[in-house]
């Protein structure tokens, strides 16, 4: 084998940079030359120091080539004379070989290396810009759905839905997003309905009680002016006709008297059949015992003016006439939430709300058509506005259930010459 090949096989064995010298310290081979200039030649003392194999001396040497600093192991090699295996190696030393490894291989990196690197650099950050992508748009975007939904309650729609997904803290709060919007949606639902049950003041008032946690139950008194209406015959009349009929015309009926009644500031307490109970100047704000009498009067004028304009309507159908008969009393009531804890309804109760429904029953006495009285409490309160109206005795009467008698008035429009 030549020198060279020696060389290169051991740069293959050991992946140093291997060179030869002769005894001068000077080159022969040198892997380096494939890629560098060869090395500088030995230094004598160093040659010395080999050749007297001191082992307290150093055997390494630096070495530079272009701008990589190499450790270089210096030592003999020899020729030998025996091709036996077993016999012990003779020979005369020919000279050093030198293994020199780079003390940092990214000093002078090659440009393979550099295009592997950047390569790998390139794709790291890409698979972590993928990742943080995915991982953000994995949590961030069940979050925009939430906040979405969330603005969209806020506007008043109670239909949104959140999709859950997933099984983290996110799909958590899409659940509890969905319960609440089912408990709103489940409140806008009994709200709706106690609106249409009682009167939005009622409501109103029902609402403030239960939010102040001190539900009274015990009432309030107060001077309030209290309206009773009937329709006039009705029973006798609902046993010629099918339940089916009957409750098609009362719902007619009420669907053009609640307003009315509304309409004035009057407050609907209940409905007994055909029966309507409404009362003024308690809610939503206490007024005078003037105010509620005039109200309740003026009610009922406009009342028996909306039925009057109903049965015009039911003659065209040949359906019979309903005429009203109503009563109107002020005096104290005691107004507030009877019932219990788990069952309320708003009303007013006391002597002048069962003085009123009697007032209205005595309406059968005065004749065919829509009749309004009040009774002289109502009078003394309206004060003088009593002039707004047609007023006109009907003399004392007794009442069920009172030892004492009443005066009574009829209501009517103002006639032409006393507006004038």
């Amino acid at each position: 084998k030549t020198l060279d090949t020696i060389a290169r096989q051991i740069r293959q064995d050991t992946l140093a940079q291997v060179s030869l010298y002769d005894l001068n310290g000077h080159t022969l081979v040198s892997t380096f030359s494939a890629f560098e200039s060869n090395p500088a030649p030995l230094d004598p003392q160093l040659i010395g120091n080999v050749l007297a194999k001191k082992s307290s001396e150093s055997l390494i040497r630096p070495v530079q080539l272009g701008s990589i600093n190499y450790s270089e192991l210096v030592g003999p090699f020899q020729i030998r004379h025996s091709l036996q295996v077993s016999a012990p190696p003779q020979g005369d030393t020919a000279g050093f070989v030198g293994t020199a490894l780079a003390e940092t291989f990214l000093v002078h990196p090659s440009q393979v290396t550099r295009v592997q690197i950047f390569l790998l650099t390139a794709f790291a950050l890409a698979l972590i810009v993928m990742m943080g992508f995915y991982l953000a748009n994995r949590i961030t975007r069940p979050l925009l759905d939430v906040v979405d939904a969330s603005s969209k309650v806020a506007g008043g729609n109670l239909d949104v839905h959140v999709k859950p997904s997933g099984n983290d803290e996110v799909t958590v709060l899409a659940h509890s997003f969905n319960e609440m919007v089912m408990g709103l949606r489940e409140g806008s639902i009994y709200r709706d309905l106690l609106g249409r049950t009682v009167s939005p003041e009622v409501r109103e008032e029902l609402r403030q009680e239960f939010a102040s946690g001190a539900v009274n139950l015990a009432g309030q008194e107060m001077v309030a002016t209290v309206l009773v209406s009937d329709i006039r015959g009705f029973t006798t009349l609902a046993e010629t006709e099918t339940p089916t009929t009957i409750m098609s015309w009362l719902n007619e009926f009420f669907e053009e008297i609640v307003p009315v009644i509304s309409s004035h500031g009057g407050i609907i307490s209940k409905f007994e059949g055909d029966a309507i109970l409404a009362f003024f100047g308690i809610l939503p704000r206490p007024l005078s015992a003037q105010e509620s009498a005039y109200r309740a009067c003026k009610t009922a004028l406009a009342m028996m003016e909306t039925v009057t304009a109903l049965n015009e309507r039911r003659a065209a159908r040949y359906e019979p006439q309903l005429d009203v008969g109503i009563g109107i009393n002020t005096g104290p009531v005691t107004a507030g939430a009877l019932g219990s804890t788990d069952r309320l309804q708003y009303t007013i109760i006391g002597d002048t709300v069962n003085t009123t429904a009697r007032l209205e029953s005595l309406t059968r006495q005065f004749g065919e058509g829509n009749i309004a009285v009040i009774s002289q409490h109502t009078l003394f309160a309206l004060r003088e506005l009593r002039h707004e109206f047609s007023i006109e005795s009907l003399g004392v009467h007794n009442v069920k259930g009172k030892m004492e008698q009443l005066l009574v008035f009829q209501l009517q429009a103002p006639k032409m010459e006393e507006v004038r």
